[in-house]
């Protein structure tokens, strides 16, 4: 039950979060955070440090991206259109 709790707590997080990006026509402060390069660095600098939730926050993190490409959603222009 605490897991379902959890799901709906993200669910609405994210829809809220989508809502104010579409209603406001919010910028997102990329375009870092959808482009492998960010992770990756986060990744090696965690890993020499020996950081492992560092480590797994930056897996974790192109695990999104690797998703969200392999949905269609790729990088966008400034004026918020997908680019070829």
């Amino acid at each position: 039950m605490k897991r379902l709790g959890y799901a709906l707590i993200g669910l609405a997080a994210a829809a809220l979060a989508i809502a104010v990006v579409v209603t406001q026509h919010a910028s997102w402060w990329q375009p870092g955070v959808h482009r492998f390069w960010a992770p990756a660095v986060l990744v090696v600098i965690a890993l020499l440090l020996h950081a492992d939730a560092w480590t797994a926050a930056g897996l974790a993190w192109c695990a999104h991206i690797g998703f969200d490409r392999s949905l269609g959603f790729g990088l966008r222009t400034r004026e918020g259109f997908q680019r070829g």
